[in-house]
């Protein structure tokens, strides 16, 4: 049976992966992934990455001007590699970098990476995403070219460009803002348990003044 370089499973638009599939589960061969475009023929791709040399990677920019931040703090050029613009026309920032793991990345990443703009206030209870580390851990997707959003948007590449090795300076900046997501995050939950321990010491202190003297 005929291998492909690609991993891939079944998305739902709304509901990410299908019923049944996930990380753990996806198609590694074509006749696998041709099944599932009969079974799921409305249903987008995910290309799944895992942690392991020569697997992919997926960088996931969600943030505008990101990409250029990158390079300014390094003094590094991003290298040409197969990219997905997830949001071409709306947010056309917006984009899934392919890199093939390394033996120095598999080295120093051993889970998924997420990190937020925790100087922005939290919308529905969620700051803001810069960008994401997938498929360097446990299992992460990205959703593949050709798919459509709810919106009708279609998922759009750069053609055919080969993938490129994640570079190890790349790897060592994303570790730095990991590193540095941490802390902050550390710092913002003990701002928010103070914040608290305050207000419940204010008001408990409220409650008390307006309890009757004969009660003491």
């Amino acid at each position: 049976m005929k291998k492909t370089s690609l991993s891939a499973q079944c998305i739902h638009k709304r509901n990410g992966a299908c019923s049944g599939h996930n990380t753990n589960t996806r198609q590694k061969n074509l006749s696998e992934i041709r099944q599932l475009s009969i079974d799921y023929p409305r249903h987008n791709v995910g290309i799944v990455g895992r942690r392991g040399v020569g697997n992919l990677a997926f960088l996931d920019i969600d943030s505008e001007g990101m990409l250029e931040r990158i390079e300014t703090e390094t003094g590094q050029k991003l290298p040409s590699t197969y990219t997905v613009q997830s949001r071409p026309e709306s947010a056309p920032w917006k984009r899934h970098m392919y890199f093939r793991q390394t033996a120095y990345s598999v080295q120093k990443f051993d889970k998924e990476i997420h990190i937020a703009d925790l100087s922005k206030p939290a919308e529905h209870g969620k700051y803001p995403s810069l960008f994401d580390m997938k498929g360097v851990g446990a299992g992460g997707f990205v959703v593949a070219a050709g798919s459509v959003r709810d919106t009708g948007e279609i998922y759009l590449d750069n053609g055919n460009v080969p993938v490129a090795p994640i570079p190890d300076w790349l790897v060592d900046w994303v570790l730095k803002e990991r590193d540095k997501y941490r802390s902050e995050s550390a710092r913002l939950r003990e701002t928010v348990k103070a914040q608290l321990a305050t207000a419940v010491e204010a008001k408990q202190a409220g409650n008390s003044a307006l309890v009757p003297r004969e009660h003491f």
